[in-house]
């Protein structure tokens, strides 16, 4: 029974966070582990939610990129994606050198601050800003997150912003760039997560229903959706993955702190 996976109060937190997950990436295109991840990993073992993480926003962007198939210029594409492929790499190796949660805050941080900023004023008409250096530039910047923190898709999304972008155009780039970018992540690195566990294959059976209903749903809010309710959307999606960032890292950073003055006493006393 599916209550002895999960009692009853966190099976409905469990369905929330993947339904507004999936809703997410059904109307903006990426975000479904920014949006459900901090919730899941509230109700779930570690292993378990990086597990229902991974084919969750794996079988989304398959989603995404079969329905928006026909209107993706592939050539665009690849002027992102090539360098992009170039920074995963890259990413990944800083991530053995560099702490995670220090990542996490600081790209958290830069979120909140963007939106912050950017809330305030009046969308960007549409433009060329940095040009083709800067195309590949960001393409390599998505990369080099894609390693560290598996979010390529948010620098494209803040790029599209710059440039004026409007919804259509937006998710034309994000969508295929961001799944080129975590397929070639997962082939780098491998999947995580612990598939075999029955409890967390119960997990995905509740999972896979619930995404597909709210990307769904999401799907058909983009089409009725106005560019200015889109753009809002877009901030209010950033400043919750800035946050789910955030909040962890800090946690963790908290703990890491207490847990060393907490031994200095110990460490004198046996000096």
């Amino acid at each position: 029974m599916l209550s002895h996976v999960l009692p009853v109060a966190p099976l409905l937190a469990y369905c929330v966070a993947i339904f507004a997950g999936s809703f997410t990436n059904g109307l903006v295109g990426l975000a479904f582990a920014g949006v459900s991840g901090g919730i899941l990993f509230l109700v779930l073992p570690p292993a378990s939610a990086v597990a229902v993480l991974a084919v969750g926003g794996f079988m989304l962007q398959l989603c995404n990129n079969i329905h928006y198939f026909a209107k993706v210029d592939w050539r665009k594409i690849a002027i992102y994606a090539i360098p992009g492929l170039v920074g995963i790499p890259v990413g990944s190796w800083l991530l053995r050198i560099l702490p995670h949660v220090i990542i996490s805050l600081v790209f958290g941080l830069v979120l909140l601050v963007y939106v912050a900023v950017m809330s305030g004023r009046k969308p960007a008409k549409e433009n060329n800003f940095g040009g083709r250096p800067g195309e590949v530039t960001l393409g390599f910047i998505g990369g080099l997150l894609s390693g560290m923190i598996a979010l390529p898709g948010i620098p494209v999304v803040i790029w599209s912003n710059i440039r004026g972008y409007g919804k259509e155009k937006q998710r034309a780039l994000s969508v295929p760039y961001n799944f080129l970018m975590l397929l070639a992540t997962v082939a780098i690195t491998g999947i995580k997560g612990d598939f075999r566990d029955p409890v967390t294959q119960a997990q995905l059976c509740v999972a896979i229903p619930v995404a597909l209903i709210g990307w769904s749903v999401g799907v058909r809010c983009f089409g009725r959706i106005s560019e200015a309710g889109f753009r809002r959307f877009v901030m209010l999606m950033l400043f919750l993955s800035g946050l789910a960032l955030i909040v962890p890292s800090a946690k963790s950073l908290t703990a890491s702190s207490q847990l060393h003055a907490s031994s200095q006493p110990v460490a004198m006393h046996t000096a």
